[in-house]
């Protein structure tokens, strides 16, 4: 069994997040509100990149959340973005039988993303990309 246990890149209580407003407002001058959850090696920026191909920034307020772990395996992406993150260990691929340590990392994952959305309050949909989406 393995026994590693989980590392956060940022403050334990809370992710990191950011918040873009929508580019057109409905009627009741209120957009709906969209979660964004980026995949394994993955940030912010990128994430912000897909959505706008999708124009969903259009009608969304979208809230991009960032993975609680550092992301090592740098060369998939290259060095435009220097900082990637994931929602677990790195060091183990998701794909694999899941390890322990791998189901722990998830559940601490999942309890801050539940965490955020009561603290800064509902959302009307969510957008997971690959482990963004499994969360």
């Amino acid at each position: 069994m393995n026994s590693k246990s989980c590392t956060f890149v940022e403050d334990e209580d809370e992710l990191h997040f950011v918040i873009q407003n929508a580019k057109v407002k409905t009627e009741e001058n209120r957009s709906p509100r969209l979660l964004c959850l980026h995949g394994k090696g993955s940030n912010i920026e990128i994430s912000k990149l897909q959505i706008s191909r999708l124009e969903l920034d259009q009608y969304f307020e979208v809230t991009f959340l960032q993975g609680p772990f550092r992301y090592v395996e740098q060369s998939r992406v290259g060095s435009e973005y220097p900082d990637l993150y994931a929602w677990t260990s790195s060091s183990e691929d998701i794909s694999e039988p899941m390890a322990v340590s791998n189901i722990h990392c998830l559940l601490k994952s999942l309890i801050l993303i539940l965490r955020h959305v009561e603290v800064y309050g509902s959302y009307d949909a969510v957008y997971g990309f690959s482990q963004g989406a499994l969360l």
